[in-house]
Parts: C-alpha cells; structure tokens; sequence
C-alpha cells in the first residue's frame, strides 16, 4: 500500500504547486468578475505570454492606393476604412494603418491614427467590428480577450475583457492609472500588474500585480 501512496502524494503536491492561488486579498467583487490582488511570484510563474499574436503583413496585399484600406472577409465582402485626413496633416502615412492577421482566432487588427486614434478588432468571419482603446490580447482558446489601457489624466475605466461567445464586455473600474503587461493564466482568468508613471520603464517600476477571475 506504501508504494501507491508515494506518486498518489507526489501528485497531489504537484497539482497543489501548480494550481493558482485562491487566497489572495480580494479588491473588488460583481455578478462578472472577482479582482484579487496577488503577488510577483504568482505573476511570474503562472501567466502565458503570447508572441506577436498579430503578424504583419509581409506580401503588400493590404496595400492600397493610399486612401482606402480593404480587408477581404470570407463572406466575400471587405472591411473597409477610409482616410478623411488630407494629404498635408498625415504625412502620407494614412489614417488607418494594417497592425496585423491572427489566423489563430480568425481576426485583423487596424491601427487608428489622428482623427481616429485607437484599434479595430475585424471578425474575418462576418466583418463585425469592435473599436478599443489598446491592443487586444486573446484568452488561450480565442474565447475572450482583455486589453489594459492608460487613460492619462482622464481617470476612468483602464481594463476591459470581453466575452466573444456571448458578446458581453466588462469594463473594471480599477481607478489606478497605467496598467501594463497582461497575461492570460486560461480562459477564465488574467492578470495585469500596475506601474509608477513617473518611472524610468514600465517593468522597472511596476509596484503592484493583480488577477481577474472571470465568473461564467
């Protein structure tokens, strides 16, 4: 009997080392989410990093005449935006600039500038838009995706994550500015950590970490 308890214990250790904590200080609590406040150790060795979860256009066949951008949907129609800023205040750069394809998920994601600053996040499938604040990053499965954002001086709303299946967005009053370095633990929960401004880098001066637990 001995024998079978050693892996039965290692196990039970093993899962205990690698299953996110639960005891952490709990900041806030809805009907959508639980917001904890956790600590770098936990930060560090339970987020998933996803590199360049939008990649570049490489072939030019996003390119247009300079006025228009088209991006083929698979219903046979395009997501289109259009420069309305003339040649004199834009430098030639457009207004809307191709950020990037994520074939993963099946979405683009369109870069804003000038008048119409921001991200548009295009479902290759239907052509449906959502406008962001910041970069988008998706849950392991493409199921949700949260993005933090700095709304300067303007205080506010600064983390945001949404449900793609059930189309419902939750907007976190977290009222600290400058939230920085999301990292999804699995679909159901993220983190984030939160910066002195006035620092030299973000990750040098970061003081504080937290988790999102997303309710079903």
């Amino acid at each position: 009997m001995k024998s079978h308890r050693i892996p039965l214990l290692l196990s039970l250790l093993f899962l205990a080392i690698n299953m996110p904590a639960q005891d952490f200080k709990v900041i806030k609590e809805t009907d959508d989410y639980i917001l904890k406040e956790c600590d770098s150790v936990f930060f560090r060795n339970n987020g998933i990093f996803i590199y360049k979860e939008f990649k570049l256009d490489t072939t030019g066949k996003f390119k247009t005449d300079g006025s228009i951008l088209r991006l083929p949907l698979y219903n046979n129609k395009y997501a289109e935006f259009k420069d309305t800023v003339i040649e004199f205040f834009n430098h030639g750069e457009g207004e809307f600039k191709f950020y990037g394809e994520n074939n993963s998920h099946e979405y683009y994601l369109v870069e804003g500038n000038y008048t119409n600053p921001g991200f548009y996040l295009i479902n290759k499938k239907n052509g449906d838009i959502d406008t962001l604040p910041d970069f988008p990053h998706f849950s392991p499965s493409g199921s949700c995706y949260c993005l933090c954002y700095d709304p300067m001086w303007e205080g506010g709303v600064n983390v945001i994550f949404k449900n793609l299946k059930t189309d419902k967005e939750v907007n976190i009053d977290f009222n600290n500015p400058s939230p920085c370095c999301v990292m999804w633990i699995n679909d159901s929960s993220f983190m984030f950590a939160w910066f002195h401004r006035f620092g030299i880098t973000k990750i040098d001066n970061i003081s504080k970490y937290y988790l999102v637990q997303i309710k079903k």
